[in-house]
């Protein structure tokens, strides 16, 4: 009889550890799967939830749109948070652009003038300089002759000066000969003849004086 009930309850014994499901009772989480692997097991949350398997969480954050425009959704066990993307910030409970071409110190150098854009913002060059390897390079105008053909160009930064030539009258970009001639005072002798030229004047003596035309004998 004794050895009949040792080998009753070694049956027993066997089949319970063949028959072993480590998924009963169910370790997971509510809404999570468990999978047998032989004596050990694994919990993956359900989709639409996020979790370890044990708890599992409904993301929110799956939902379209619902933390509304520029803003983005951060799921918490039990809720969701929304906050402002990048380049937003909070004002009256929405996210609004910030511009960050009004920040101190400047966000562009002093070369660049500062775009602003949705979420972000731009740094282009000031008129007068060219990109060069990332950086706001002066312009040399100059090189392309942008004043007249009787004046001098001068760069500066960011522009250039035109400035006509000693006879010569305008605004750089357009000179016009002086006739030294008609000016109030005159240039030559009362005893000479005034000649205008090109930039210039000559004077000459009269028939009958001698002198180099400013100064008759």
């Amino acid at each position: 009889m004794k050895t009949l009930l040792l080998l009753a309850s070694l049956v027993l014994a066997i089949e319970a550890t063949y028959y072993y499901n480590p998924c009963r009772p169910n370790p997971c989480g509510s809404y999570a799967t468990c999978t047998a692997r032989g004596s050990r097991y694994t919990c993956k949350c359900n989709s639409g939830y996020v979790g370890n398997g044990r708890i599992c969480d409904v993301n929110e954050c799956d939902r379209p749109n619902i933390c509304g425009s520029n803003k983005r959704c951060v799921n918490t066990p039990g809720s969701y948070r929304c906050i402002c993307n990048q380049g937003y910030s909070l004002v009256d409970g929405q996210c609004v652009d910030i511009d960050e071409c009004n920040r101190r110190p400047r966000v562009c150098d002093g070369k660049e003038r500062c775009v602003n854009t949705q979420g972000s913002y731009r740094c282009v060059c000031k008129p007068g300089y060219e990109k060069i390897r990332g950086r706001c390079v002066d312009i040399n105008e100059c090189s392309s002759s942008p004043c007249d053909g009787n004046a001098r160009c001068t760069n500066t930064p960011g522009s250039f000066r035109c400035q006509c030539n000693r006879g010569f009258t305008g605004n750089g970009l357009t000179c016009t000969d002086i006739n030294e001639c008609n000016a109030p005072v005159k240039p030559c002798h009362s005893n000479a003849q005034c000649t205008n030229t090109v930039g210039s004047f000559t004077c000459a003596c009269n028939t009958g004086h001698t002198g180099d035309g400013q100064a008759c004998g």
